[in-house]
């Protein structure tokens, strides 16, 4: 049974490698894949973290195989943000989690397990809650993850993304979800050789598939790689130029963009088109990967255009925002700064500055 477990870690480690590998050579420069390259490493870290301490060359590589295995789930969640959220950026509170996962990783290494033998829930050691907090806090990055991928779905505009959604992303979080609540469960008895063999067979099926899945697509369609190229104009029946006719003059002359909650669903019954067409047309001919992204697109345009009106200097911005279609100041502030680069404030600062008769 060792042997079998061996060779399921080494046979997953070795699929994985090879999809990372190809991750940095094609897509090294972007996020996605940089990120994605990181979640494999850690999985992959996961499959051999204490299994060889001591032995030779393990010495050297053993730390940074720990630091992967402990920041595993956040890897996960940031690799899953990357594919799904277009304007993920990588933040300095993620960094400060990073260390948090570290800190209570190496503390279950450092802390003393000062309950001998068979343990309940009630007779923890300090080694025993210091696993169970990194469990619990693994659990809350990987159901965030899942959650946002459910949530998310409604607004891509990516057809192939829309399905990974759910045969990829939505299996792996859950996989890893129960993964996680089963250790937490046998966290004071030692792991079955059989069900911790189960679990390594799993992650090399899913690895596989993610493989396959990987090397039978063109990333580049679903990843944040560039913005899609629009379809030229001959190329569309005339029954898809006319929809694209509808949906301009809806959104640009008749300010459809103001409804506050529009859906992506509500604006195709609107034009009378169906939602999966509306979604290929707004993606390929219009160049949007997400549905909101296209919609304040022109908010935003239209909030700029109000800032740096000095008649309108008094108006306040919670007012242009709820006037725009945003339910509340925060999103607003959000995809300003998003797409503009400063806030509202600071930008209306900036432009009425200019136009100030004491500017030099």
């Amino acid at each position: 049974m060792e042997s079998l477990d061996l060779g399921f870690r080494m046979a997953a480690a070795a699929t994985m490698a090879l999809v990372a590998a190809i991750m940095i050579k094609d897509y090294g420069q972007a996020r996605v894949g940089q990120l994605g390259a990181l979640f494999l490493f850690s999985t992959i870290s996961y499959l051999f973290c204490g299994r060889f301490d001591g032995m030779g060359i393990w010495v050297v590589l053993g730390p940074l195989f720990y630091i992967g295995c402990y920041t595993s789930p956040l890897c996960f969640w940031l690799f899953v943000r990357a594919i799904f959220d277009d304007s993920f950026r990588v933040k300095i509170w993620h960094g400060a989690v990073f260390l948090l996962f570290l800190v209570v990783g190496f503390g279950i290494q450092l802390l003393p397990d000062t309950v001998d033998g068979n343990k309940n829930f009630i007779e923890l050691s300090p080694q025993d809650i210091a696993f169970l907090l990194r469990q619990i806090l693994a659990l809350v990055f990987v159901l965030h993850a899942l959650a946002l991928t459910g949530l998310g779905r409604e607004e891509d505009l990516i057809e192939k993304r829309r399905k990974i959604r759910v045969l990829l992303v939505s299996v792996l979080s859950v996989y890893i979800s129960l993964v996680i609540i089963i250790e937490i469960f046998l966290s004071t008895t030692t792991i079955p050789l059989a069900l911790d063999t189960f679990n390594v067979a799993s992650i090399w099926a899913l690895t596989f598939g993610l493989a396959i899945l990987f090397l039978g697509i063109r990333p580049d369609s679903i990843f944040s790689i560039q913005r899609q190229t629009a379809t030229a104009p001959s190329d569309l029946s005339p029954a898809d130029s006319q929809a694209i006719e509808n949906l301009l003059n809806h959104i640009e002359r008749q300010a459809g963009y103001q409804k506050e909650g529009l859906t992506i669903t509500e604006l195709a019954d609107y034009l009378t088109v169906p939602v999966h067409r509306l979604r290929h047309l707004i993606n390929a001919q219009l160049g949007f990967r997400n549905f909101s992204e296209f919609i304040n697109s022109y908010r935003i345009a239209e909030a700029c255009r109000i800032l740096a009106d000095s008649e309108k200097a008094r108006l306040p911005v919670l007012t242009i925002a709820l006037d725009l279609g945003f339910g509340s100041i925060g999103p607003f502030n959000r995809a300003f700064k998003t797409q503009v680069g400063q806030t509202p404030t600071q930008y209306r600062q900036a432009q009425l500055a200019l136009k100030s008769p004491d500017t030099p």
